[in-house]
């Protein structure tokens, strides 16, 4: 009968041939860069949260148009979809991307 591999004595919770617990590795925040290219990466941070609040706000309003369009020429006056959780979210993203860029213009100083 084979044997199990348990914990190595006086290892508590180590089992042999098992790697250790991994630490967690990434893409460094903009909050963990220091020096001058701090600003450039919390601007281009904002600047990307806030192109991408912008389309998410169009969406939601194209989406209400388009909807609205096809109800107001129906002869029974149809239904339509105001999507507004795209545009409250869009508006969000904008104003934190927005809040980015002007974090990263005070660093410069």
């Amino acid at each position: 009968m084979p044997s199990v591999p348990g914990p190595t004595p006086g290892m508590p919770g180590k089992t042999p041939g098992m790697p250790g617990p991994m630490p967690v590795m990434g893409p460094p925040g903009p909050y963990e860069i220091s020096g001058p290219r701090r600003s450039a990466v919390l601007r281009k941070r904002g600047l990307r949260q806030m192109i991408i609040g912008g389309v998410l706000f169009v969406i939601g309003l194209l989406i209400t148009a388009v909807t609205y369009g096809h109800a107001s020429s129906s002869v029974s006056g149809g239904s339509y979809v105001v999507a507004y959780g795209p545009m409250i979210i869009g508006v969000v993203w904008a104003l934190r991307g927005a809040r980015l860029v002007v974090r990263s213009r005070s660093l410069d100083r």
